[in-house]
């Protein structure tokens, strides 16, 4: 790059004073006194003279002009002597010197002594003022900044140059170096502007106002640089689908910014958004792996800064920085690695600074709002989020004001929560959490059901810490881990009690001190809660309390207080609030034990409804968890609306029940307290009475499905009744028999039933007794088997029949074995009646012979059709059928009436419990008379209809009463022979059906 110096002197009243002139490249002075140069070395080198000079020239008035001017390239000219101001070429700045100070200059003496074939001057030894500047400077950041008039404010119109660096050019080529050249009142007009998270670029207009700035241009013209000072401008507005703002994306935005500054120093040069407002559809703010979703957004910023590049087409935010940022939003979320923390109608982030480096921001909303597990907490007050950034690692805490902790049953009120760093636990975020009182103590509920509170108490003492597990897949399915000693919290009872101990009502005044443990690590999810707490009191009472005195309903209630010894422990399960006396003694007098109303209540192994006990003394003892409490009740005294023997499951279970009439006393009963209380009544298990009398009304003894009696009244007395054993008698007056036998019915009169049972389980206790009975009568529907084989059929056909028997006398010894009750005996004078109720029919065929064989012929006939009326078809008649001669015989019984009269009938009464009762009755020393109507033939069979039809009739017709006669004759000499001559050999024997 060349340079041109020219410099111009006038003189007044005088030829002008000889000058010094230069042109050096694209460079040129003109016009500078040659006193105001000075030669400080010379030197000749292979023919060439270098000069090493300084200039040091300041204008007046009588001062001739001087000039200095720059061009984009190296300027035209026209001739050899073409002085500066006569040079043709794009001038980049020019003007005329005030000041121009040079130091260590050196030159080449070119043979035309106006030009320099070589220039140098080094860095910072060259110093100018000028005056009437106009430039055409290169555009800086996009737009255009001029030094002349138009570009500044009023006319101004001054500039002062130095160079930094080395200054060097020569004829021909490139110039090398840069001047700085400060200047005041400059406007940067159409200036580029590109704001972070689109590509799209705003024009904008700046000013340097009355300040000075310093810009840096090169002698070539290809670049403009700020070097000092700030252009201004403002207010903007922007319309942009996207801002990328540091630690916030936004989208749908509306900005305004009050001021933008361009500015520089000896750091480089920046730009600056101030006071900042927008509007925007939504946005994410945070870092990635920590961010809050907003939508409706309203925000604020102090301050939005960034680094330049120096030479850039336009202003960019390359790298930057927010100051003082506040975003306000509705439908507001907050995340951590895609897992919500916070849910909230309305929120607001603010950002105290953000730039590369890293950032602090905070998320705030107030209540209620949803959090972390929100299912476990809520909050009512302030939902704060912490979050920094250094180094790229995010560095996140949060709490809740007012929150309400929900661990299963038990929800605590308290001042505030705290959450520290959260961590991944594998596929799971761990965040750590303690929750604290406040300034203001808070309250603590125990609920047994949702909605309705049990026990509810001020918040004096608290310590709660724990790790929220969500895993990042489903976190839905969150849990909530407390170790056993991170966990306490206590305060006095601040209302009434509802009924919650075993249904009853814990007797603890208002204001009460309970300090609550918990006794085990605690877990806690949306579903259920595992883990109890306990506490301790020193006076305690329960008043209506439920028991259970076996498996069936809880409708037993020991009305009135019953107070405990000093130190009750009382624990509850977090699950769903059940309560329990963990430990514990009561020993009370004279109570009063009932049911509940049309319920049924078991008393051991009795059950009673509408019952009302009164009870002597009720001595109870609660051991801890893992043992067995012990349960005493003595001297009991009954009153029921109705008693049975406990049922149990299974057809072959003996019972006994009926309607009490008398006393009902019982002297002693022993329980056990069941360790493992799932809520409700007081279970007991392993229940035993002890000396237990009463008397039924319309009792009923036996097997529910099988064989049962009835009677009129029935005296028990047990020595002890339970589960496990049974030992006592039965003495029932007026008994009948109800039994549910094969197909027919036992009815019993004037009878009296005795049973001893000797011990073995409740429900299938073993034992014997004893039936007597003045008359019986059976019915029975039975199939008489007859043993001949029938055409078609795999097995022998049967003939229906009834059998009707009245007993005059009955005496049977009973034994009970397992709860089965079977029994044996004999019965006096009886008589019965047999017959049949539907017939038997039984064919078989014995020959089946051929005779002549079928003979057909064949021939052909017309069968004509509208496409084929010559058709014929193929036809065929029978000319000699087929002739077959077969034999059957056949075993019809249409009526069978039987009567006897016998002296003895052995009788067996049996039950397998599953099943219905089986009757065997053996007729033995009788008279036995039937009267059948039989028929039994052969027949020959032909395959000519009507010739079988005529066979038919004349073998029916013959048949029919010499069978029957037969018959006859046989059935009266078996009743001979019962009569005379008895069959049994053995206790049943005989004619048994």
């Amino acid at each position: 790059m060349a340079i041109a110096v020219l410099v111009v002197m006038p003189c007044a009243h005088a030829a002008p004073p000889k000058t010094w002139s230069r042109i050096v490249g694209n460079f040129c002075i003109e016009g500078i006194p040659d006193t105001a140069k000075k030669i400080e070395q010379a030197e000749e080198s292979n023919g060439v003279v270098i000069e090493q000079f300084d200039i040091d020239y300041k204008a007046d008035a009588s001062s001739y002009p001087a000039m200095m001017r720059v061009f984009r390239e190296q300027p035209k000219a026209s001739n050899v002597l073409t002085s500066c101001s006569q040079l043709r070429g794009e001038v980049v700045l020019q003007g005329r010197i005030k000041v121009l100070w040079i130091r260590r200059a050196r030159a080449t003496v070119s043979s035309t002594p106006s030009y320099f074939e070589v220039g140098r001057v080094p860095g910072s030894e060259l110093k100018a003022e000028l005056t009437r500047v106009d430039s055409s400077l290169a555009p800086l950041y996009g737009g255009n900044l001029q030094l002349g008039g138009q570009g500044g404010i009023g006319n101004s119109r001054r500039a002062w140059l130095r160079n930094v660096g080395v200054i060097q050019a020569s004829t021909g080529a490139e110039s090398m170096g840069a001047l700085d050249i400060e200047t005041w009142g400059r406007h940067l007009s159409g200036a580029k502007l590109q704001l972070p998270g689109n590509d799209e670029t705003h024009t904008v207009n700046l000013s340097a106002g009355n300040a000075n700035i310093v810009i840096r241009s090169q002698l070539d013209g290809s670049a403009t640089e700020l070097i000092h000072g700030a252009l201004r401008g403002g207010p903007f507005t922007f319309q942009l689908d996207a801002l990328s703002l540091p630690t916030a994306n936004l989208k749908g935005v509306a900005l305004k910014a009050e001021t933008l500054v361009l500015s520089a120093d000896e750091l480089g040069a920046s730009l600056h958004m101030t006071n900042l407002r927008y509007t925007a559809e939504g946005g994410l703010l945070g870092s990635p792996d920590t961010v809050a979703r907003l939508s409706q957004v309203a925000g604020t910023g102090a301050r939005l800064s960034s680094s330049l590049r120096q030479g850039a087409e336009y202003l960019a935010f390359t790298d930057p920085e927010l100051f003082a940022h506040a975003a306000r939003g509705r439908d507001c979320a907050y995340a951590y690695s895609r897992v919500d923390l916070t849910a909230a109608n309305t929120c607001v982030v603010q950002t105290e600074y953000a730039n590369r480096d890293g950032f602090a921001m905070e998320f705030l909303a107030h209540g209620p709002a949803s959090t972390v597990a929100k299912e476990a907490f809520a909050a009512a007050g302030e939902v704060r989020w912490s979050l920094s950034n250094a180094d790229s690692l995010d560095t996140l805490s949060g709490s809740f004001e007012r929150p309400r902790a929900t661990l299963g049953a038990l929800q605590l009120d308290a001042g505030r929560v705290d959450f520290v760093q959260p961590f991944k636990n594998g596929p799971v975020l761990e965040i750590p959490f303690s929750v604290s009182i406040g300034p203001a103590s808070g309250s603590w509920d125990l609920r047994a059901e949702p909605g309705r509170a049990v026990i509810k108490g001020q918040l004096d003492e608290l310590l709660l810490r724990g790790t929220v597990g969500i895993p990042l897949e489903t976190p839905d399915d969150w849990i909530i881990r407390i170790r056993q000693d991170d966990f306490r919290f206590g305060g006095g009872v601040a209302a009434e009690l509802q009924p919650h101990i075993y249904g009853g009502t814990p007797l603890l005044a208002v204001g009460t001190q309970l300090a609550f443990r918990s006794d085990s690590d605690v877990a806690v999810t949306r579903q259920q809660a595992r883990g109890s707490v306990y506490t301790r009191v020193s006076a305690f009472g329960l008043s209506n309390m439920d028991i259970e005195l076996g498996e069936g309903a809880e409708a037993l209630v020991v009305e009135g207080p019953l107070k405990f010894e000093a130190g009750v422990e009382l624990g509850y399960l977090l699950d769903n609030g059940t309560a329990s006396i963990r430990s514990g003694k009561v020993d009370a007098q004279h109570l009063h034990v009932r049911t509940k109303p049309n319920q049924v209540g078991d008393f051991g192994p009795v059950r009673v409804q509408d019952a009302d006990f009164q009870v002597a003394r009720i001595a109870a003892e609660f051991r801890p968890a893992q043992e067995a409490g012990t349960l005493e009740v003595n001297d009991v005294q009954l009153a029921v609306g109705a008693i049975e023997q406990k049922p149990d499951v299974g057809a072959d279970q003996f019972r006994w029940a009926g309607d009490l009439v008398g006393p009902f006393t019982v002297k002693a009963l022993h329980a056990k307290l069941a360790p493992d209380q799932p809520g409700g009544a007081l279970k007991l298990r392993e229940v035993s009475l002890e000396n237990v009398s009463l008397t039924l009304a319309q009792p009923r003894v036996g097997q529910d499905d099988a064989l049962n009696f009835r009677g009129r009244s029935l005296s028990l007395a047990f020595d002890l009744i339970s589960e496990a054993e049974v030992r006592g008698k039965f003495d029932m007056a007026d008994a009948s028999i109800v039994a549910n036998v094969d197909k027919g019915d036992i009815h019993l009169r004037d009878a009296d039933l005795a049973l001893i049972l000797t011990g073995g389980p409740l429900n299938s206790p073993n034992g014997h007794g004893r039936l007597a009975t003045r008359a019986a009568d059976v019915r029975l529907d039975a199939d008489m088997e007859i043993k001949e084989a029938c055409e078609g059929e795999p097995h022998y056909r049967s003939l229906p029949i009834q059998i009707d028997f009245h007993i005059e006398s009955l005496d049977m010894a009973l034994a009970i074995q397992a709860g089965r009750l079977n029994g044996r005996g004999e019965a006096g004078v009886s008589h019965s009646l047999i017959k049949n109720t539907g017939t038997y029919d039984c064919p078989k065929q014995i020959v089946d012979w051929p005779i002549v064989k079928e003979v057909r012929a064949k021939f052909k006939y017309p069968c004509p059709t509208w496409r084929k009326p010559l058709r014929m078809c193929d036809g065929w008649t029978t000319v000699i059928p087929e002739v077959r001669v077969g034999v059957d015989r056949e075993f019809k019984i249409r009526h069978l009436y039987a009567a006897g009269i016998f002296r003895e009938i052995g009788m067996e009464i049996s039950s397998d419990g599953e099943s219905a009762t089986k009757f065997k009755r053996c007729f033995r020393s009788g008279i036995f008379v039937p009267l059948i109507d039989v028929s039994y033939y052969v027949r020959p069979r032909t395959s000519l209809r009507v010739a079988d039809e005529i066979i038919d009739e004349m073998t029916d017709a013959f048949a029919r009463p010499l069978t029957t006669a037969l018959v006859s004759g046989i059935t009266g000499t078996i009743s001979n022979t019962l009569m005379n001559e008895p069959l049994t050999r053995s206790f049943l024997g005989g004619l048994c059906i």
